[in-house]
């Protein structure tokens, strides 16, 4: 199974869960602040699979605070106390599976790439190789030839000469260390791949190219200062309708050979 099969099973599976919960809340208690407050699980849970631990802790804290505002008439009226237990023990609750939840999932999906797709895995990156890559952007294209899908492909280049003293360097962390900067800082629904070992190429399903832009130069800015020379990376956005051709031109150029 892909990661994004993996992640359409625990979505459905997730939000089953959290609806009988929330029902079983319902029959036990018919409180809406505690109805409304099992069903933002399923907030966490959408922020936790598409993006791992930091959309875990975002989504855990959104939804802390959605929580403690459906109390305020009860502040307002009676004040904080008869609810501040309620609150503290939801927000612990938010708190761990949020960030526990994202943590898992990231470790999940590492772990189906580097088991399941060994053949497409460059090994010092551990991301994909630029053959899969060029497959993974193929059938990006399909789907925009089938359902007309909008997404967008970053690709970013540190300077050869750059690459070529950060590499010769003693104590450098070397390339990993620059590969595992781009996938700490992107969605766990995008598809990473190093395409040669000074350029890497993001995937970003569902993604216009002003998002992209946002994430490419986050991405750029990560680079540099892991590579530790100014103005040494680059980036150059795809997307998709507007450069269909150009994305066409490079599932082409990364097909492995037959």
């Amino acid at each position: 199974m892909e990661y994004r099969g993996f992640q359409r099973t625990m979505a459905f599976f997730g939000a089953l869960l959290i609806l009988i919960s929330t029902a079983l809340v319902l029959v036990s208690t018919k409180n809406v602040q505690e109805v409304v407050g099992q069903l933002l699980f399923f907030i966490i849970l959408i922020g936790a699979l598409l993006y791992g631990k930091r959309g875990g802790i975002i989504t855990a804290i959104l939804a802390s605070v959605i929580y403690t505002t459906l109390h305020f008439p009860t502040i307002i009226s009676m004040g904080i106390a008869p609810v501040m237990p309620l609150i503290l023990v939801r927000t612990a609750i938010y708190c761990v599976a949020g960030p526990l939840g994202g943590e898992i999932f990231s470790r999940i999906k590492q772990f189906m790439i580097e088991a399941g797709r060994s053949d497409f895995v460059d090994n010092d990156t551990k991301l994909f190789n630029g053959g899969y890559f060029g497959t993974l952007v193929d059938m990006e294209a399909k789907k925009f030839e089938r359902y007309n899908t909008i997404s967008s492909i970053v690709l970013l280049t540190v300077d050869n000469e750059t690459i070529e003293m950060y590499l010769a360097e003693p104590k450098t962390p070397g390339i990993k260390y620059i590969a595992d900067g781009v996938v700490g800082n992107v969605r766990l629904v995008d598809e990473v791949g190093i395409i040669d070992r000074n350029v890497f190429g993001v995937i970003l399903p569902f993604t216009p190219r002003e998002g992209a832009e946002v994430v490419a130069k986050r991405l750029q800015s990560i680079m540099t200062s892991r590579v530790g020379y100014d103005e040494s990376v680059s980036y150059e956005i795809i997307s998709l309708p507007a450069d269909k051709e150009r994305l066409d031109k490079l599932a082409a150029t990364l097909a492995p050979e037959a």
